[in-house]
This record gives structure tokens, C-alpha cells and sequence, in this order.
């Protein structure tokens, strides 16, 4: 049976920080910042984040808000396939890892968008209970759904097309689904060669990378590199990326090149390349288990642009439409990570080059320039006053 894994590399307890708003620690409210992220709360936005297995403690994510001085959401646990609220603080065992997964998940969405409802969909790990969770999140209205699970494409090849039909089938209500590319840089696992995970891979989906970000003490950026050589990690992985060989190119990638490392040779994108865009995956603060704790990976990049998402949304009434048209068409929305690779300890790798590459995709938004990107300034308005002959001059303004 094919398990999935949450798409985090390195958790610790940190009992000698009283906050996660601790200076040194990251969370989405200082990310609205960093990232110019539009004014906003989510209110009335429905996200839902996909869980395989573990649970949360809704004490968590209240601690977690009222130490960045916000009130958090009230989650809505939904059951799929009769999985259940199985939380552990045993981080040796699948139950506690899986636990920390859904615990940063949650803490990313609310942080940045606080008013949103949250739902966590809950299912069996395995690939039924997987699709079967985002079906339901799909079906049950979400705007946005958060995925920060993966497996190597290479392991479920046959099974790809009939995920690729399901997505695409229910991401046609312009759902934006962004899914964790992983942590393992030009690898899907830490003893695989080149490859991706799935479904960052899909066709329907926006792949979210991961970056190194240092913040300036009024939380704007001060530099932001390939997320690499992180805290807690194994030297040199880092945000995943790389070429499918299996989900074929898509329209919005056509033309794309990208540069091989260490050969340097350039070569043309003809397969779905990941990630399509990054943002910070290191040192995020949480709760759990009422003690703050650091954690990082690509787990914590989707959910922060899923609450991204969510914030356009109430902002402008409409779910983005076409999103990764919008995404490749607007290089200007983006601050592009120039310098590094994601080589790993046993796989070369690709260049961080000019616009994408298949190590932070696109770059990483500036929210206010993707947002006007997705929503162009309607045009002005016109209006024609008719005035009958010979009653006076007719004007038309």
C-alpha cells in the first residue's frame, strides 16, 4: 500500500522560547508583511487542509494566536473514510509527526488569514482516503485547500492519470489546491535520485517551494535565498523541485528552459515542471502541546499561500481564475531568488536562474502585485446621456 509523508524535515521542541513571536521565529502574521500581502482577514473564506493521519489540539492554535495578538479560528474537524482527531505529542511515532504536520498547517492558515472558516479534512493514508479528502474539501465549497503531503511520483505512476482527471475535474469551480513540493531539493526522498513528488506534479495544482528567509527586525525582507542548509536539516537539502516524468508539459509552461547542475547546460522544459512558486519554509513557531516548538519544510510554505489565497478571495469576491496563467504571465509579481542550487548529499541538481526554474518556480509573490495581477483594475465606466432635439445640447460623458 502507498503511504504519504508530510512534507517536514526537522522538529524541536523549544521550551526556552515563551512565544513563537519570539524575534529569531517565523509565523504568516509577519509574513503579511515581508511579503506585502493585501489588508485583510479571510472572513467568510472557506480553506481546507488536508490531513493523512494524527491530529491537533484546538488549546495549540489558541496559544499559538494570542501570542501574535490574534483570536483564533474555532476549526471544523470533518472525517473522511472514519478517520478520527488522533492527536500524540510522541513525535517518535507516525501519529506525533503527523501531528506536528497538522498542527503548523493550521497555525500558517490562521496566522494569515484569522477569520477564515478552517476545516481539517481527516483521512485513512493511503491513496483512496488521500483523493477521497480532497474530493470532499472540493465538494464541500472550499475556495482554497492546502495538501502538505507527497510521495515520489515514481511510486504511483499508475495511478496518475485518474488523479490528474480527478483534479482537474474538481479544481473547474476555480478551487486553487497548493500543494507542498517537498523538502529534499532535486529528490522526492532522502535516498532517491532525480525525481518529483505527487501531486505537486499535478497539472491542477500550485506547487509551493520553499526558500531561506531572514527578516529585518519590522519584519520585512532583508534577504531571502534557496531553501538550503536550514536549521535542524541535513546539509544541503532544501525546497524540492525538479521535472515529472511522468504528468506531461502544460500550456503555461511552454518555452520554459531551465539549467542542470553542475553541468550547467541549458535545456527546454517538455514535461510538468515543479515547484511553481516558493516561499519561506524555515523556522516557523508553534504550539504543541501547549510548548512552543521550531519546525520547517515546504509544509509550512503551501499552507501560508493558501491563506494568501484566501485573503484575495474576501478582498475581491472571486476565486482566482486560471491561476497558473496569471502566475507565468506576470514575472513582476514576483522577487526572483537568482544565486544557488538544490543539489542533495546524492543527487545533482538545478540552477536558481532568471524567472523559473525548478528550484523556487517563479520566485515568491509580492501579494499586492499578484493580487492586482489576478484582479486587473476594471475598465471606467461610461455613460450616455441622451438629450431630445432641440431641448438643448446633447452630451455624452
Amino acid at each position: 500500500m502507498s503511504t504519504f509523508s508530510p512534507k517536514i524535515l526537522s522538529f524541536a521542541l523549544a521550551p526556552n522560547y515563551t512565544s513563537v513571536n519570539d524575534v529569531e521565529l517565523i509565523h504568516g502574521k509577519k509574513l503579511v508583511t515581508a511579503y506585502n500581502i493585501p489588508a485583510g482577514t479571510g472572513a467568510g473564506k472557506k480553506v481546507g487542509i488536508i490531513s493523512l493521519g494524527g491530529g491537533y489540539l484546538q488549546s495549540d492554535l489558541n496559544l499559538a494566536m494570542q501570542d501574535i495578538g490574534l483570536v483564533a479560528p474555532t476549526i471544523t474537524f470533518v472525517s473522511v473514510d472514519g478517520a478520527t482527531n488522533n492527536f500524540s505529542s510522541d513525535t517518535t511515532t507516525l501519529a506525533g509527526g503527523y501531528s506536528v504536520e497538522n498542527t503548523l498547517d493550521l497555525f500558517c492558515v490562521a496566522s494569515v488569514a484569522p477569520a477564515a472558516d478552517i476545516r481539517m479534512y481527516t483521512a485513512p493514508n493511503s491513496l483512496s482516503g488521500f483523493k477521497n479528502a480532497i474530493i470532499r474539501a472540493c465538494d464541500d465549497g472550499c475556495d482554497v485547500v492546502s495538501v502538505s503531503w507527497g510521495i515520489a511520483e515514481l511510486v504511483v505512476t499508475s495511478e496518475i492519470a485518474s488523479w490528474e482527471s480527478t483534479l482537474a475535474t474538481k479544481t473547474a469551480g476555480n478551487i486553487t489546491i497548493c500543494v507542498a513540493s517537498g523538502d529534499y531539493g532535486s529528490t522526492p526522498g532522502p535516498s532517491d535520485g532525480f525525481g518529483v513528488d505527487y501531486p505537486s506534479a499535478s497539472k491542477s495544482v500550485i506547487a509551493v517551494g520553499g526558500t531561506k528567509l531572514t527578516l529585518n527586525s519590522n519584519n520585512t525582507r532583508l534577504n531571502e535565498s534557496v531553501g538550503r542548509d536550514l536549521p535542524g536539516m541535513p546539509s544541503t537539502f532544501g525546497g524540492s523541485g525538479g521535472i515529472s516524468t511522468v504528468v506531461s508539459l502544460p500550456s503555461w509552461q511552454a518555452g520554459l528552459t531551465y539549467k542542470t547542475y553542475p553541468d550547467g547546460i541549458v535545456h527546454t522544459l517538455t514535461n510538468r515542471g515543479v515547484p511553481d512558486i516558493a516561499l519561506a519554509m524555515n523556522n516557523y513557531g508553534i504550539r504543541f502541546n501547549g510548548v512552543v516548538g521550531v519546525v520547517g519544510g515546504t509544509s509550512a510554505s503551501a499552507p501560508i499561500f493558501a491563506g494568501m489565497i484566501a485573503r484575495f478571495v474576501a478582498k475581491s469576491g472571486i476565486r482566482p481564475a486560471a491561476l497558473h496563467n496569471v502566475i507565468y504571465a506576470n514575472t513582476n509579481a514576483f522577487y526572483d531568488v537568482l544565486d544557488g542550487n538544490n543539489a542533495t548529499n546524492n543527487a545533482n541538481g538545478y540552477y536558481a536562474t532568471a524567472t523559473w526554474d525548478p528550484v523556487t518556480g517563479m520566485g515568491v509573490p509580492d501579494g499586492q502585485l499578484l493580487y492586482n495581477a489576478i484582479y486587473p483594475s476594471a475598465p471606467a465606466t461610461y455613460t450616455l446621456t441622451v438629450v431630445k432635439a432641440g431641448t438643448g445640447n446633447g452630451n455624452i460623458t
